[in-house]
Formats: structure tokens, sequence, C-alpha cells
């Protein structure tokens, strides 16, 4: 089974992509990369390929590792 999305038609997205400012990759990313508690960032705008679909994959991962992480970690404490 396949699943298609046509980003300029998804009302979320509208084709959007991640654009910083000057200076915000070195002052921002590495903030977003590490998360906030429980929640876990992922996506092109927080991959170390910034801006391509492998970036968006590897984050993807990257995000994977950080949520198993998190729940070994409270399954270990319990």
């Amino acid at each position: 089974r396949v699943w298609m999305k046509t980003w300029p038609a998804s009302q979320f997205t509208r084709a959007g992509y991640s654009y910083p400012g000057l200076g915000d990759v070195c002052r921002i990313w590495p903030k977003l990369r590490q998360g906030f508690g429980r929640l876990v960032l992922a996506g092109e705008a927080v991959a170390e390929k910034w801006s391509f679909m492998a970036g968006a994959v590897e984050s993807g991962v990257r995000a994977a590792s950080q949520v198993h992480l998190q729940r070994e970690t409270a399954n270990s404490l319990n």
C-alpha cells in the first residue's frame, strides 16, 4: 500500500519549508534538536541535512531514538 501526499494542496503545509534567519541555525537549532521534555521535534528544519528529504528522514530516526530512550528511562524508574 502506498500513501502519497501533494504538499502544495495540504492545508497544513501549503508547500511550506524552513528558512532560518541570520544566526538562527547556530542559536536555535541545537535547542530544537534537543527537544523540550517529552516534546521531541522532527523534520527537515531540525535535521543535520537541513532542507532536504534526507534530512526529514534523518531527523525522524533521531526523534524516534529520543522517544525510545525517554520511554526506556521512564520504564526503568517504575
